[in-house]
């Protein structure tokens, strides 16, 4: 299975939330749903969501082309370099 990374930006102040998927178009509604209807799992990007509004963010991939694992360690990588930083709340 071929994976890759995304992030999603907030336009307004560059803070990113970092995932990894197999199918970006899926990925892409799924968080684009949960963000619209408020039910994120992530609480601080949901807040900015709310308060800037969809077109102030921006989904993209950052690598494509990865096995799970290289995506699994790439992901983990970006999340602890910016922890406390950016979206993502779960540590590694």
């Amino acid at each position: 299975m071929e994976m890759l990374i995304y992030q999603i930006r907030n336009l307004t102040n560059d803070k990113k939330y970092y995932g990894k998927t197999d199918d970006f178009d899926r990925r892409r509604t799924r968080h684009y749903n949960d963000l619209n209807q408020n039910q994120h799992h992530c609480i601080p990007l949901q807040e900015d969501w709310k308060e800037l509004g969809e077109y102030n963010f921006a989904m993209e991939i950052l690598e494509t082309g990865l096995t799970v694992e290289e995506a699994a360690k790439f992901e983990q990588e970006l999340i602890k370099r910016s922890y406390g930083v950016n979206y993502n709340t779960s540590k590694w």
